[in-house]
């Protein structure tokens, strides 16, 4: 058995994953639950191992690796090596697949493969982006740039946190005609300024 029986692995490299991490390998012929506990395994940013536990399907082709307790945000590596068929064929060749966890409070199709996230709440004129890990108060939105698993192709989208698709477009006309209508010409920028106040003068 080579690596080219190996169908799929979730997550796909460099992908990151919004929500509980469930990994799983799909390979064309069954292992044996041995090999698969003690090849499949899980590694933080520090090359620390995480705790874990690994499950077999039925029909032995299908591994899923899941924490012992939630991911925190950060950067991991799946390891992947020695794996073997119950009549002895090996998989020699080691794989190793970084991916990376957001806290994220937002629901996400599992259909896609994301690759980049931002969270974003709608302002003065516009929309304000920020890093995965903020939950700005009030309305937010998730901006993904992901791939489509079944399709390969590329999706970009805007969702909210029940996980429904939204306009973005639609948003940021409406509030950019919400701070015309009370602002006039005034720039969100220079809007924001004028809410802070005046900066304080410099000592002497």
């Amino acid at each position: 058995m080579d690596a080219a029986q190996l169908r799929t692995i979730t997550p796909a490299a460099n992908e990151i994953i919004a929500g509980p991490a469930i990994l799983a390998i799909d390979a064309e012929r069954a292992v044996t639950e041995r090999t698969a506990a003690s090849g499949v395994r899980v590694f933080d940013r520090r090359d620390a191992l995480v705790r874990g536990r690994v499950t077999l399907s039925k029909d032995g082709r299908r591994i899923e690796w899941r924490p012992s307790r939630p991911l925190r945000a950060g950067a991991y590596r799946l390891s992947v090596e020695e794996l073997a068929t119950p009549d002895g064929d090996r998989i020699d060749e080691r794989l190793d697949v970084p991916f990376a966890i957001i806290d994220a409070a937002v629901k996400v199709p599992d259909n896609l493969e994301i690759r980049a996230f931002r969270m974003a709440a709608p302002i003065a004129g516009g929309i304000d982006t920020r890093p995965a890990g903020d939950r700005p108060r009030g309305e937010s939105l998730a901006l993904i740039k992901a791939f489509d698993r079944k399709t390969g192709e590329p999706v970009e989208l805007a969702l909210d946190r029940e996980g429904r698709r939204v306009d973005l477009d639609a948003i940021r006309r409406k509030a950019a005609e919400a701070h015309a209508k009370h602002l006039g010409k005034v720039t969100p920028a220079l809007a924001r300024m004028m809410a802070k106040g005046p900066a304080p003068k410099a000592g002497r």
